[in-house]
């Protein structure tokens, strides 16, 4: 399973080239486009890969363009509420719930991973929970990625998870700090110096723009963002289930 995509990579070379006002507006036209296209596909026959495509996109594109205009959780809620990206994210569950078992059509990338945050920011845990259980557990992701998936369950179900690599390259150093905190935080035991270590790794690829392989909510020195949104999420599913 690709972090990205090829077009997704060619698509932040281009944003780099951009001023910040002209990035803002260029995802807001994207979203727009997405979404019109969500019109003309919905009702098609064999549209199901289309529709999912759009769908995330357009997804990604308000999370992207809230991102960069938020200083925290909150405020990114608070952007993400102008928007109708719980709509758009329940339909993209639904269909997704529909792939016939065993011949899941839809070629899902990291990217299909982090779009929860947007549900979990809203506080709509149960979409971000139905994601979990019936569309990221049930596909084939990556070992890394099927430990972090494993990870974001882990306060729903008893599970050992992990991910190891004796030589971890770029950005899998930083996630891997993610999931360690997660199996800390299921397991109750101290998450201080593991969240110090996320915080140094995140200023650290803040500057590195060597980082291309990214999602659209990690740091690089390419697209630099003042604060951390998976940390965010991710402390924020743990507090809900943790206390359901």
């Amino acid at each position: 399973m690709p972090i990205v995509d090829s077009a997704a990579i060619m698509l932040k070379g281009f944003l780099y080239m951009m001023s910040s006002e002209q990035r803002l507006n260029f995802l807001l036209e994207k979203a727009a486009r997405h979404e019109k296209a969500i019109l003309i596909v919905a009702n098609k026959e064999n549209g199901a890969s289309l529709l999912s495509l759009n769908l995330s996109g357009y997804v990604q594109a308000i999370s992207t363009y809230c991102l960069m205009t938020s200083v925290c959780l909150d405020s990114y809620a608070r952007a993400l509420e102008k928007f109708n990206v719980v709509e758009k994210f329940e339909s993209l569950l639904m269909l997704r719930q529909d792939a016939e078992p065993g011949r899941n059509h839809f070629n899902y990338t990291a990217e299909d991973v982090d779009i929860i945050a947007v549900v979990i920011a809203l506080g709509r845990f149960d979409l971000a929970i139905a994601y979990l259980r019936d569309v990221l557990a049930t596909v084939d992701l990556n070992p890394l990625w099927s430990a972090y998936v494993m990870g974001l369950s882990s306060w729903q179900k008893s599970a050992e998870f992990y991910w190891s690599s004796s030589k971890p390259k770029g950005m899998q150093k930083h996630w891997m700090l993610y999931i360690e905190f997660m199996k800390l935080s299921a397991q109750e035991q101290d998450t201080h110096v593991v969240v110090q270590e996320i915080a140094q790794s995140f200023l650290r690829c803040n500057g590195d723009k060597r980082l291309v392989e990214i999602t659209h909510i990690d740091p690089s020195g390419t697209f630099p963002i003042s604060w951390d949104l998976r940390l965010a999420y991710i402390v924020e599913l743990a507090r809900y289930t943790a206390g359901r």
